[in-house]
């Protein structure tokens, strides 16, 4: 429903929160080096901030991200029963975790023509709420369709950057400038060849 980026990416979140997960995280990767991730942000702040941070430090140590393992190898991963905190927390880290309670999780790629772009965790906290096959086959469509929205997004916001860089330019290029179609005719110049021309920019 809309095509600006943040507000895609919020939307993403969500729509997922609380109907089919208790968190949900999505991490995109930009291909040149960035990288974002936006959560549905848990109600207790505390819990929040220990979730983003592990899920951060095991993007440096990328051997131990499961987020990155997604994204790297377009399999997901469906964790049915969760039995408790990772072992690589520290004490006050894993006091927090076990407070979460969390029951099971899934992480699906979200791939758009073609590319994985990014990963979409979902985490249910619920008692009796474990995915299985069935909810990571849904979570894997409902992935497709979230990544192409995004990217959607992301490549308006990128067209859109473009094309005031090259308004930018032609107001302000001190040379004729144009652009012409296939057959030759004038699609558009700037006013500095109109002026060399002796006609307006509209003619």
């Amino acid at each position: 429903g809309s095509l600006n980026y943040e507000q895609t990416l919020a939307h993403v979140v969500e729509l997922v929160v609380p109907e089919i997960a208790d968190w949900c995280g999505v991490y995109i990767a930009d291909g040149d080096g960035r990288e974002r991730e936006i959560t549905s942000r848990h109600a207790d702040p505390d819990l929040e901030r220990v979730l983003v941070e592990i899920r951060r430090r095991r993007r440096e140590d990328s051997g131990s991200s499961e987020s990155l393992q997604v994204l790297t190898t377009g399999r997901s991963i469906l964790a049915t029963e969760v039995a408790g905190p990772p072992s690589d927390l520290a004490p006050e880290e894993r006091a927090v975790v076990e407070r979460l309670a969390a029951r099971s999780y899934l992480i699906v790629p979200l791939r758009a023509r073609g590319r994985v772009i990014g990963a979409l965790t979902l985490l249910s906290t619920r008692e009796g709420r474990h995915y299985r096959e069935g909810d990571l086959a849904f979570a894997e469509t409902l992935g497709e369709r979230f990544a192409l929205a995004i990217d959607n997004a992301r490549l308006y916001e990128e067209a859109e950057r473009s094309l005031g860089l090259l308004d930018t330019l032609f107001a302000t290029a001190p040379v004729g400038l144009a652009f012409v179609d296939a057959d030759g005719c004038y699609v558009r110049v700037n006013p500095a060849l109109a002026a060399l021309s002796g006609a307006s920019v509209a003619d």
